[in-house]
């Protein structure tokens, strides 16, 4: 079966969701006047702050995809001759791009 475009956005938006969701989750540290300290600054910032974490998520679903173009680009578990996984990863990165 050859992957289509819809695939590969749904994909790109399932990688940007991991990181995003990990970004929202991650405890920075136990010590409570730091994370005074953080919540004071995300106050501070706004909107900004959920520009940064949308952009740490893209960028993170990034490298995860140009990990996996550049650690094996002659993979092809779709068993095809039409479609290589490399087109299918790049397709992948585009969407991320664009997100």
């Amino acid at each position: 079966m050859i992957p289509k475009k819809k695939e590969s956005k749904e994909k790109a938006f399932e990688l940007f969701n991991i990181f995003y969701k990990a970004t929202e989750s991650i405890e920075w540290t136990k010590d409570q006047e730091k994370l005074k300290k953080s919540s004071d600054y995300n106050d501070d910032l706004g909107n900004e702050v959920d520009f940064f974490w949308h952009e740490l998520a893209k960028k993170s679903a990034l490298i995860a995809v140009n990990y996996i173009i550049t650690s094996n680009p002659h993979s092809n578990p779709f068993n095809t001759n039409v479609y290589s996984t490399m087109d299918y990863w790049n397709e992948v990165k585009h969407e991320i791009e664009k997100l």
